[in-house]
């Protein structure tokens, strides 16, 4: 490789560590080599150089972002470990469906370095399966590991966490089991409940409703779970407030592309003729190109809109007019509670909270206003 083009690649590469945080996972040479359009060799020559210049660390597990000198003092508490499904699992699962891991291992290593330590990922299996655990991978966790993990599929780890004395934080709508497990294992621990945000189309509805919607349309793909079990609360919620409810939850095929969904949500619009919308378009490819939101459908910029996360906001416009229900920094509070002295167990619900889609996209994608 010339070399203006090596130089190129240790750009690409560079950035992506900059933009990760420490202990974060690189995506595996084969992925990443091809993501890049080089030969894996080339790929391990540039992974050497960022390792000798101290910008990451390798071993068998993998390429990690490396720890700043600056946060990790000698004394400084434990690492905040995030259990992931398997390798590679945030960079290649749709935001929608990864979402809370994202937010999860970002926000717990920003409360990790106020703390004067940081946040690690971990992979537990080579498949989101849980009779495939890799268990090699979880025998460095210790009693004061500090461990954040999210949903059923991990109630497999659960006992060896417990049996380490490990300090643990779950974001599960699992309310069978999870408490359970807690108790059978008398682990200093919380679990927050997130089955509440599964009926965000009821909650955004009576919100709209107060700030004078009198009309809502709800627009969903038929994968969402939303979709999937809100629509009798959706429709509660409206009649409840007096409002019409009939034929105004609408589901749409997951296999249409973000393009065809639009133009569908825009045809929906113009026969419902609502005053207010209740969107989840995700998931979709993240290669997927994104029209813009307005051109696209037609609707007309005056109209309200909630919606979940979505990459949409990364448009200037739409996240200028439309809000954002999230679940009031779930994961911060996971992580205050592992850095704290606090024991005992802990069952809390999610609080739902809605934000400005400018206010959103200024805090994950770095947008101005």
């Amino acid at each position: 490789m010339r070399p203006s083009k090596q130089k190129e690649l240790h750009a690409a590469v560079f950035r992506e560590v900059r933009n990760g945080f420490p202990g974060m996972r690189l995506p595996a040479e084969r992925c990443f080599a091809a993501r890049l359009g080089v030969a894996r060799k080339t790929l391990r020559f540039t992974l050497a150089r960022l390792e000798e210049e101290g910008a990451i660390t390798r071993n068998t597990f993998g390429t990690f972002v490396r720890e700043s000198k600056t946060v990790r003092m000698k004394e400084s508490p434990e690492p905040v470990t995030i259990l992931l499904p398997c390798p590679d699992y945030m960079m290649v699962t749709p935001p929608a469906i990864a979402g809370i891991h994202r937010e999860m291992t970002l926000t717990a290593s920003l409360v990790a370095n106020r703390h004067g330590t940081y946040a690690v990922t971990l992979p537990v299996s080579d498949s989101n399966d849980p009779a495939r655990i890799n268990w090699n991978q979880l025998r460095h966790l210790h009693s004061g590991s500090l461990v954040c993990m999210n949903g059923s599929w991990f109630q497999a780890v659960f006992p060896l966490l417990a049996e380490r004395g490990c300090r643990v934080g779950i974001i599960s709508s699992d309310l069978k089991n999870f408490p359970r497990c807690f108790k059978e294992h008398d682990t200093d621990g919380m679990i927050v409940n997130n089955r509440r945000l599964w009926y965000f189309p009821a909650l955004a509805a009576t919100w709209l409703y107060g700030l004078g919607a009198r009309k809502i349309l709800y627009f969903g793909s038929d994968t969402a779970v939303a979709s999937m079990v809100s629509r009798g609360a959706f429709e509660k919620a409206l009649r409840g407030a007096g409002l019409p409810a009939e034929g105004l939850f609408r589901v749409f095929p997951s296999s249409l592309t973000l393009r065809e969904r639009l133009r569908l949500l825009g045809g929906t619009f113009r026969e419902k003729r609502p005053d207010a919308l209740v969107i989840e378009l995700n998931p979709y490819p993240l290669n997927e190109p994104e029209p813009d939101f307005y051109e696209a459908t037609g609707i007309p910029r005056s109209v309200k809109i909630v919606t979940p996360r979505s990459r949409l906001l990364r448009q200037p416009e739409f996240a200028g007019n439309a809000y954002v229900i999230t679940g009031n920094d779930t994961c911060g509070r996971l992580a205050e509670f592992l850095l704290s002295n606090r024991h005992g167990q802990f069952f809390t619900e999610v609080e739902e909270e809605f934000i400005s889609g400018a206010e959103y996209a200024a805090k994950k994608f770095n947008l101005i206003f």
